[in-house]
């Protein structure tokens, strides 16, 4: 059986320009009006190959240290992003996927929310410009509202 192969895609040429490390100030909304707890984090974004990264997150909050890791590549036979993420304070496995529009990485996934165990509508929006990032997930349960539950800033490392 011949070894399928492909060429790298200005998309994945894209997701490939986050490789290395940056600091992450980090917005947590608990409820919508109330102001956020805010706190330093760090991330390191690593290549899979042409194809893929892999990232880890980490910070501190209120006493806990949590620990994440995402996956983001394209594939390009379904012409979407792909990603997962995994971390420390949930025993979910969260699946994304979306579309670039410009520096602009729109992706959404069902999941469960872990403040009430319901299935979710995970929206997250990243967009990046050069030295920065930045990243919102927002979360809608049920027929509520969608809500903005995280922010993040990330400055590149020198």
């Amino acid at each position: 059986m011949a070894a399928l192969h492909s060429s790298p895609t200005p998309q994945h040429a894209w997701l490939q320009r986050a490789a290395g490390s940056w600091y992450v100030s980090c917005a947590y909304y608990a409820a919508p009006g109330q102001p956020p707890i805010k706190v330093q984090g760090s991330e390191t974004v690593s290549r899979v190959g042409d194809f893929w990264t892999i990232s880890t997150f980490e910070a501190d909050m209120m006493g806990s240290h949590i620990k994440g890791h995402a996956t983001l590549g394209f594939d390009p036979i379904a012409q979407k992003f792909v990603g997962t993420w995994i971390d420390s304070a949930t025993p979910h496995l969260y699946r994304f996927s979306g579309s670039l529009d410009g520096n602009r990485l729109e992706m959404s996934g069902e999941n469960i929310d872990p403040a009430s165990g319901k299935p979710a509508m995970y929206r997250s929006v990243e967009v990046r410009d050069g030295q920065q990032r930045s990243f919102s997930l927002h979360v809608k349960v049920g027929d509520q509202a969608e809500f903005n539950v995280l922010k993040y800033t990330y400055t590149r490392k020198p």
